[in-house]
């Protein structure tokens, strides 16, 4: 009954908005929002305590080397990565991230 009550909107006006903040602050200091060429990529880093989440636009290839890489620094100070939660996800598949699931959400209605 209570869902009745929430509205039914798209994603897709929040993402405009979320977007033009981005593109504000990056204007603000002085960095480009949108890298130019196709050899362009993004990163994204998301923390929480001790767990985080790396969005990476660019090749599987080297989202797998960012992953060996981050491993290898970690184990020099001691830790391990937990191998049940690390590893290299689409998007589409989406991840689970301090219990929720995070996917892609593109153009996809939200309620």
């Amino acid at each position: 009954m209570i869902n009745d009550l929430a509205p039914t909107m798209s994603g897709k006006p929040i993402r405009g908005s979320l977007r033009q903040i981005c593109k504000e602050d990056s204007a603000s200091r002085g960095v480009k929002y949108y890298a130019e060429g196709e050899n362009s990529r993004r990163l994204a880093y998301i923390r929480y305590a001790d767990d985080f989440l790396l969005g990476y636009i660019g090749t599987n290839t080297e989202a797998v080397l960012i992953l060996c890489g981050i491993s290898n620094y970690i184990a020099t100070t001691g830790m391990v990565l937990n191998i049940e939660k690390s590893g290299v996800k689409h998007h589409e598949k989406g991840v689970h991230f301090l219990g929720y699931k995070i996917t892609g959400n593109y153009g996809k209605k939200v309620s």
